[in-house]
């Protein structure tokens, strides 16, 4: 919680003793008070800004203020039931101060470390209309296929620039995502807006060629997902693109103050029939593979295109696909179906598709909830490169989200795990960012092939499994760049140029 917060659910706890007391007991410094508890609360709306979770504090505080201008008027000796009726009073203002204290706590105004990299951060926003698909999932079928792409990139911050809020479109977006969960209109993640990121909008990009991230979001959930993650790997010389998969996010905007929200009539459609959930399933991991592929190749046309943010700035041989939940799922067919896929990353994803006839060829990382996770093991066993899962212990599958942040409340109710917020933030930054910099940077860090550091990380259980046929390669930049490092099976191997060095 925030500091006038803090003093304020400190300066209620006497006052509502006090007023639970008989008014012989009550004296000057319970009125003085109860007043330093309202403005304590103005300092707080002016520098901190209004929250709901607060609104029991706020109401306490009037009504301590009332309270202590009746307190000369009433008798000094009061009846039974004035007693009762101060100790009702007493007791209702103390389930108040606890309703605001694990609202407060439970829904904060959170700060997160700083991204570790050596870049600034950078995010815009790119639109996209693929023009070659009807969308299958828009009120209107005519209407051609709309993606929004979120971008973190390292960049040239000008002084006194602003920080972009955490979730940008917080006020606009929450009314479509309490649809989406059928929940009440009402707003309760505003407080969202109060929460600053590590990203600058539209900074200008640090000039450079950088290996490119595609990231697909959980179902339902919107492309600030994993905000956390996408500016630690911004910051150590990636550029990140995450895809809002329209109709299946609960809100994506786009101009014109236009909100696109969760198709409600397919949702209700597949999951009052089991029978076309997985026809279901099946068509929406091929729309969101295409709007992969589709982003993909707008970013090829992009980097070639002069005078664009990213132009010749996307190193797209370098290329990185990851997701959360069933975005994690889409990375996995996409890896499996796309060569253009270089490493890849599963967030606690139950893996659909056709990997079980079509085995990735290239590294990927499947990070798992719980130390007995093996759903995916059947699947992956035909992996013909470097494969490795990160089980995290005392873990659930919203870990692997911002919610860790955003919600940490629901660890009371058991949809997060036990584990640390912050600890958990920190350890899916870490592996996501030594993956990502061993397969596509070149730069060993030793992390994935040993144990992990029980000191730091003793939630972590990981498991490699390298091919034995692979033949190890790296490749050298003659522009000076981190050599690259691929695995290749034997057949590959004997074609390669003698110019590589072989590992």
């Amino acid at each position: 919680m925030r500091t006038f917060e803090i003093l304020i659910l400190i300066a209620l706890v006497p006052l509502i003793a006090g007023l639970a007391s008989r008014p012989m007991r009550r004296s000057a410094w319970l009125r003085a008070l109860a007043w330093t508890a309202f403005v304590l609360a103005l300092l707080h709306l002016v520098i901190e800004g209004y929250r709901w979770q607060m609104i029991p504090a706020y109401l306490l505080i009037v009504s301590a203020c009332l309270r202590t201008r009746k307190a000369r008027a009433e008798a000094a000796q009061g009846s039974r039931r004035r007693q009762a009726v101060r100790l009702a009073r007493g007791v209702l203002g103390m389930a108040a101060w606890t309703v605001a204290l694990v609202l407060g706590v439970g829904n904060p105004v959170f700060h997160y470390p700083m991204p570790t990299g050596p870049y600034s951060v950078g995010t815009a926003r790119l639109y996209f209309s693929d023009l070659s698909r009807q969308d299958p999932f828009a009120p209107n079928p005519r209407t051609p296929r709309e993606l929004l792409g979120v971008a973190w990139y390292p960049a040239d911050v000008t002084p006194g620039a602003r920080t972009e809020r955490f979730w940008p479109d917080a006020p606009a977006s929450i009314p479509a995502v309490a649809e989406a969960f059928h929940l009440p209109p009402f707003n309760f993640l505003q407080h969202l807006r109060l929460v600053r990121s590590h990203s600058y909008v539209n900074a200008s990009v640090t000039r450079g060629r950088y290996p490119v991230l595609i990231f697909s979001h959980g179902y339902l959930s919107t492309p600030w997902q994993n905000t956390v993650q996408m500016e630690e790997l911004a910051s150590h010389g990636f550029i990140v693109f995450s895809i809002g998969h329209t109709y299946e996010s609960a809100a994506i905007p786009f101009p014109g103050d236009r909100i696109a929200s969760v198709n409600q009539a397919r949702m209700k459609a597949a999951t009052g029939n089991r029978s076309q959930l997985k026809e279901f399933t099946a068509q929406s991991l091929d729309v969101w593979v295409a709007d992969t592929r589709y982003v993909l190749d707008e970013l090829t046309r992009i980097d070639a295109e002069p005078g664009t943010r990213f132009s010749h700035c996307l190193d797209l041989t370098r290329l990185g696909v990851f997701g959360m939940s069933f975005g994690g799922a889409t990375a996995g067919e996409f890896c499996a179906q796309e060569r253009r896929c270089k490493a890849g990353i599963n967030m606690d994803g139950f893996q659909h598709g056709t990997l079980g006839e079509r085995p990735l060829a290239v590294p990927f990382l499947y990070f798992a909830a719980g130390e007995g996770a093996h759903e995916n093991d059947p699947i992956y066993a035909g992996s013909r490169s470097d494969f490795y899962t990160v089980q995290v212990r005392h873990a659930t599958h919203i870990n692997f989200s911002d919610a860790n942040l955003v919600v940490p409340i629901l660890k009371y109710v058991g949809v997060l795990g036990a584990i640390d917020s912050q600890q958990m933030e920190s350890l899916l930054n870490v592996y996501t960012l030594a993956f990502f910099q061993q397969y596509l940077q070149g730069r060993q860090s030793g992390l994935l092939d040993g144990p992990p550091p029980t000191d730091r990380y003793p939630e972590v259980v990981v498991r490699a499994r390298k091919p034995p046929a692979a033949v190890r390669w790296i490749h050298i930049d003659p522009m000076g760049g981190s050599a690259l490092q691929h695995v290749y099976p034997p057949n590959v191997a004997q074609r390669l140029p003698t110019s590589s060095a072989r590992d």
